[in-house]
Order: C-alpha cells, then sequence, then structure tokens
C-alpha cells in the first residue's frame, strides 16, 4: 500500500464520516416523543398482528406530537384565564372538549 492509496481511503473515509454526521444530525432533528416500540404495541393490542412501516410509524409519532402541543397549548389558554401557574386535569379537558 503506497502513500497515494492511504491518502485518497483517508479522503473517503472523511466523505463517509460526514456523511454519517449528517445522518445522525437529521435523526437528531427528527425526534420524537413516543418510541416506536410503544406505537407498535398500542397497534398489536388494539388491532392484533399488524405490521407498520417505519414511515408510517413516524408520521404517526408526528401527528401525536403535533396533537400534543396543541392540547398543552389549548390547556396553557385556559390555566392563564384562570390566572395560576400549575396546569390542571380540568384545563385540559376544557382544551379537549373546546
Amino acid at each position: 500500500m503506497s502513500i497515494e492509496d492511504f491518502v485518497v481511503k483517508k479522503e473517503e473515509r472523511t466523505e463517509k464520516e460526514e456523511e454519517e454526521t449528517e445522518k445522525e444530525i437529521e435523526t437528531k432533528e427528527k425526534r420524537t416523543f413516543f418510541p416506536r416500540h410503544r406505537i407498535r404495541k398500542i397497534a398489536k393490542e388494539r388491532f392484533g398482528e399488524i405490521k407498520i412501516s417505519e414511515e408510517a410509524i413516524d408520521r404517526l409519532n408526528e401527528i401525536l406530537v403535533d396533537t400534543l402541543e396543541t392540547i398543552l397549548a389549548e390547556s396553557e389558554r385556559f390555566m392563564r384565564h384562570a390566572k395560576r401557574k400549575i396546569l390542571k386535569k380540568e384545563d385540559i379537558e376544557a382544551s379537549i372538549s373546546a
């Protein structure tokens, strides 16, 4: 193995490392709230032997997170209206029924 071969392989390795780093960053940006195994477990309990693709689980996770954020934002509005600093069960129930 010559020095040139070593340099070329090192450059290839560096490009691969950069790609892996980019993938890690994308994964971190896609952080989800609900673990995939939990979503699968709920689906299995509800529908029996059902298979769900990774893309479907990711989309379900996005929907769940969006829904949770919406409920919490509305609940916070009820909490502030009541001039409290603690979010209560009643605030959440009111936000769901609103």
